[in-house]
């Protein structure tokens, strides 16, 4: 129920790449921040409102087709929990923080059978461009995220390019590194199961997205993804928007 950074189409599983490696929970002192974002892709535009306040934070998540629906996430980083909130049946469900910040970005599962490497390479490159929103620094960084084909495993060929504006959020989502990490999505339909072999070459940061456009191309489809900030705000928030209800009902399951 996380943002997704999901940027090429494809079918049986997923790998999350990222420059910076092994995060650690931990509990944050964010100053009071506001930022609002726009994503606008193929088919929908996801409204994205991400508030900060001490070890807190508060995510909302809502299609702009559908604006009577959302998805609310509240982090308790002090307290170790994190919070899913169903607004339209006034119910929650907690679940531990350590489940967002646990694994290896660069571990897939183990798969039976036989195996084939699928070469995946990343390039992010800092491009020495800064800029001012507020009293926060965005730096431009420019990622590539290459796919080679391989026949035996069914894999085709694809690139993810994105050329974003980033800020430092550290101990967002409750994790020692601040960077955001971006998810491709591939599959594997030959005879052989793709074994992933990631190579590294330039590691500039990312870390939170104000403003960032996503090209993906896979099979001669072309995908553009476009996120664009909407409101950057250190104004002061109340402590109850970080508070689950008093009238919702906690659950078990979502």
């Amino acid at each position: 129920m996380l943002p997704a950074s999901t940027r090429i189409v494809a079918l049986a599983f997923g790998v999350a790449f990222s420059t910076t490696f092994s995060p650690t929970v931990v509990v944050p002192n964010f100053p009071d921040l506001t930022i609002k974002t726009r994503e606008s892709l193929s088919n929908n535009t996801i409204l994205m409102n991400w508030y900060f306040k001490g070890p807190r934070q508060r995510m909302e998540h809502k299609l702009e087709s559908v604006p009577n629906t959302s998805t609310v996430i509240l982090t308790e980083c002090d307290r170790g929990s994190y919070f899913i909130l169903n607004e339209q049946k006034k119910t929650y469900l907690v679940r531990p923080v350590d489940e967002m910040v646990a694994g290896d970005p660069h571990k897939t599962p183990d798969r039976p059978g036989d195996t084939v490497d699928v070469t995946v390479t990343t390039d992010s490159v800092d491009t020495g461009e800064r800029r001012h929103v507020g009293s926060y620094e965005a730096r431009r960084v420019k990622t590539t995220v290459t796919v080679d084909p391989n026949d035996a495993a069914g894999v085709q060929g694809s690139k993810m390019e994105t050329d974003g504006w980033y800020i430092d959020l550290p101990g967002r989502n409750c994790r020692s590194d601040s960077a955001q990490g971006q998810t491709m999505l591939m599959s594997g339909t030959g005879h052989h199961v793709p074994h992933l072999v990631f190579r590294q070459l330039g590691s500039a940061r990312q870390g939170f997205a104000i403003e960032e456009t996503v090209v993906s191309t896979q099979a001669g489809v072309t995908n553009v993804n476009r996120t664009e900030l909407v409101e950057m705000s250190e104004r002061p928030l109340a402590a109850s928007l970080f508070e689950v209800p008093a009238d919702y009902t906690r659950v078990t399951a979502p």
